[in-house]
């Protein structure tokens, strides 16, 4: 199975930051009195330098100030009430709470256990949900979706056990998990609100699923299995019905990553492990149209946005990962390089800032904009070390 995921005032290097008043203590209770004052912010995660560095987006410009310290801060998730942000540190396997209005580490080293490449928010704004694959249980089969609370008890606060599990997905209501395991065709359904959370595995004619999204009531899961792109036969989208089991299926050409958009499910990934490919699925009729051309890579980031659908991937070869799909022309744009040029790199992170119509990208460790139509802004920014996740965090 394959993988499952911001010109410079006063920054020339990582022991600057502090120097220009970027620094706020790692964990207090007390808080950061150092404040930005940005109302309109994007955090982008320096991995190299160990912070996270405050970008003003109405100027598109990066601050002299910055959150630290942090180990390899990569993926961002911003809770559903915008007062925290929960950062993964790939270093030491654990998360970071980000207390947004105070912009100050507020809990650290919340360790899940082992390595993860999928972890979600619940929507009482207090539980982080990690998949593990190799977690060790007291009994039984490694595999666990551990659980955090890192609002009030800031811990981890237990696990369930599910054999080999890479990639886990939660519906709006919190009370339903799905979980994916490695070289598997089933699911697991869990109700996670349980004392004892139970597992009810479920097959439904899946191949090697790798994710799910809810409709908006909750009522429908559409289950994304890979297919060839991992190991297995066919690439597909699985309607499940969550009360009655019953199941519609359509195949597609891939599916890695999906986004569904009123009544129409996008999924991208690339056929047989090869090229790249982006579907929509009418999800009331259950038919996929015509596969259109985007990125090479494996695909594990995709944001509507502008009107677009843009798609983000990783290990995409000499050309560019990052693609915006024109639903309305059925067309797709991929960010390739100039001819000469080497490629930007992996795609690691997006964030659209609403009030100037512009994409925020991480590309290779590098920050850049994009308007609507895919084409890049010129700025002067420039992250000295290594960017990889980025959330729009407005005040």
């Amino acid at each position: 199975m394959k993988r499952a995921a911001l010109g410079i005032i006063c920054i020339f290097s990582v022991a600057l930051w502090i120097g220009c008043g970027g620094g706020s203590s790692s964990s207090s209770s007390s808080g950061n009195t150092n404040l930005s004052h940005i109302k309109k912010r994007l955090f982008v995660g320096n991995s190299y330098g160990g912070a996270i560095q405050i970008i003003d987006a109405q100027l598109d410009q990066i601050s002299a100030f910055s959150i630290s310290p942090l180990g390899t801060p990569t993926d961002m998730l911003v809770s559903p009430d915008g007062k925290y942000t929960l950062v993964y540190d790939k270093s030491s396997n654990s998360f970071d709470a980000v207390n947004n209005a105070q912009e100050f580490l507020e809990t650290s080293g919340l360790y899940v256990g082992g390595f993860s490449q999928s972890y979600v928010l619940s929507s009482d704004n207090k539980t982080l949900y990690a998949a593990v694959r190799n977690f060790q249980n007291s009994t039984g089969p490694q595999g666990a979706i551990v659980t955090v609370d890192y609002s009030s008890t800031k811990a981890v606060t237990g696990s369930i056990p599910v054999p080999n599990v890479r990639w886990v997905a939660i519906n709006h209501a919190g009370n339903r998990l799905l979980a994916f395991s490695d070289n598997s065709d089933s699911m697991a359904i869990i109700d996670p609100t349980q004392t004892t959370p139970a597992l009810t595995t479920v097959s439904a004619g899946l191949d090697h699923p790798v994710g799910a999204i809810f409709s908006s009531d909750d009522s429908k899961a559409y289950i994304l299995s890979c297919g060839p792109e991992c190991g297995g036969t066919q690439a597909m989208v699985t309607e499940y019905d969550m009360s009655t089991g019953a199941t519609r299926s359509v195949n597609v050409s891939a599916a890695t990553v999906g986004l569904l958009v009123s009544n129409t499910l996008y999924v991208a990934g690339a056929p047989g492990g090869v090229g790249g490919t982006v579907t929509a699925v009418d999800t009331g009729a259950m038919t996929a149209g015509t596969p259109v051309t985007i990125s090479s890579g494996y695909h594990d980031i995709m944001q509507s946005a502008g009107n677009k659908i843009w798609i983000g991937a990783n290990t995409c070869g000499g050309g560019g990962c990052l693609t915006v799909f024109d639903p309305s022309t059925s067309t797709a744009t991929v960010d390739n390089p100039a001819s000469g040029s080497n490629s930007k790199g992996d795609v690691t992170g997006m964030a659209w800032v609403d009030f100037q119509n512009e994409m925020y990208v991480i590309e290779g460790g590098e920050l850049r904009v994009y308007d609507t139509s895919g084409n890049e802004i010129p700025t002067t920014m420039d992250i000295v070390g290594a960017a990889y996740g980025i959330a729009y965090v407005p005040q």
